[in-house]
């Protein structure tokens, strides 16, 4: 989401083009968080620009005048003070938007042991899937949120949605379908296309099997990434046991459509070849761009040269700065707080919330 601050020169609470200073443009990352960091005192206004298009089919919701946590006007009046030098902070530049006919999206996780492609009723159902959903504009994705298939169903939904074309993308590592062969949407790369005009859209479902000859090379534990405090970005997994297992691949690419980098030269070997004990893994991806999003995909190998993916997960470089933000969790709801360094505010999509910062 974009937003730009100006300085309101003739403090009159409106955009004025040749009287106001534009002072910059930032954009939110995965959760909806933002900030503008080391203002100096002065009367600001924060406008959601919104020049991608993510917020088609939604509008501005009214909440609590200059408090935190509830939608503002928009654009938004920031008044920040100096006492003693020290530049004062404001939490309030919330927006909140939700859809004008709010739609659904939802399916179940589930083991296909009959390999056809859909759940039959003995098959078991999966729960602690994470589920991530992307919003298309203009061919660009943009996340909303995630979640998780719930216990006992495999049953997963996102809500408040308008019309638009949407992507879910499935990750079942640390789930007993770990490595285990995708039988849904094998003809969309393993992704799970939608498009929402005026109806809620059900039976969106995944399916994964295992053959009983194949050995699975690796359990994965987690699959995640952090962008640091000094700029690059950490990408972590762990393995819960890794027999059969010779190595890893580790890809980055700018979208989940790719295209796709390998990130190391030779294969990552194992901490433990063979072991039923699992192990931790860090890579170091320092060559990123501040602001940018990258997206990672995981690949282990097998003894007998099988290949099994995991993730993606994706991230947003942050500038070098005392703000480190933890970008990818796997929380049904994308509402996450952000703890910055000096102010923090929002921005909300239905239920999905953008939070920023005037510093």
């Amino acid at each position: 989401m974009t937003l730009d601050l100006w300085l309101d020169v003739n403090n009159n609470g409106v955009v004025d083009p040749g009287v106001d200073n534009l002072v910059r443009s930032t954009m939110t990352d995965e959760n909806g968080q933002y900030a503008f960091a080391g203002l100096p005192a002065g009367a600001y206004l924060v406008d959601v620009t919104d020049a991608r298009g993510v917020l088609a089919g939604m509008a501005l919701t009214d909440g609590a005048d200059a408090t935190d946590d509830y939608s503002q006007v928009d654009p938004y009046a920031v008044t920040l003070s100096s006492t003693g030098g020290i530049v004062s902070s404001d939490f309030t530049a919330d927006f909140g938007y939700m859809a004008s006919t709010p739609l659904t999206i939802s399916g179940i996780v589930f083991e296909d042991s009959i390999k056809n492609g859909a759940w039959d009723a003995a098959e078991i159902l999966i729960p602690g899937a994470t589920l991530s959903l992307y919003r298309v504009v203009d061919g660009e994705w943009f996340l909303v949120g995630s979640t998780t298939s719930a216990p006992t169903t495999g049953f997963y939904e996102f809500t408040d949605l308008p019309a638009g074309e949407y992507r879910v993308v499935a990750d079942v590592s640390g789930t007993p379908l770990s490595g285990k062969f995708q039988t849904t949407q094998t003809a969309t790369g393993a992704v799970q296309h939608v498009t929402l005009e005026s109806a809620n859209s059900a039976n969106n479902d995944f399916g994964f099997y295992a053959p009983p000859y194949l050995p699975t090379a690796v359990t994965m534990a987690y699959f995640s990434a952090t962008a640091r405090s000094d700029g690059a970005i950490d990408v972590i997994w762990g393995t819960a046991m890794e027999l059969d297992h010779v190595g890893f691949n580790l890809y980055r690419g700018a979208s989940l459509a790719g295209p796709w980098e390998r990130l190391n030269s030779a294969l990552i070997t194992p901490q433990f070849p063979g072991a039923t004990t699992g192990a931790d893994y860090t890579w170091l991806d320092a060559v990123v761009e501040p602001d940018t999003r990258y997206t990672y995909l995981l690949e282990d190998v097998d003894t007998q040269g099988v290949s099994t993916f995991h993730g993606p997960v994706s991230i947003t470089a942050s500038p070098p700065a005392a703000v480190t933000l933890v970008a990818f969790g796997a929380g049904g709801n994308p509402f996450a707080g952000l703890s910055l360094l000096l102010a923090l505010a929002s921005l909300a999509l239905g239920s999905w919330k953008r939070r920023r910062a005037l510093l």
